[in-house]
């Protein structure tokens, strides 16, 4: 079998994925908290 090797890129790649999936879930934590305030709190 072949030896196979990682592009030089990958991990800097995977770190900056890795970083917009947080953003992602923060905001969506976010959005889900205003969400609750909303329905929660009588107009």
């Amino acid at each position: 079998m072949p030896e196979t090797s990682t592009h030089p890129d990958v991990a800097a790649e995977q770190a900056y994925l890795d970083h917009a999936y947080e953003c992602l879930e923060d905001m969506r934590r976010q959005a889900a908290h205003g969400l609750r305030i909303t329905v929660l709190t009588p107009r």
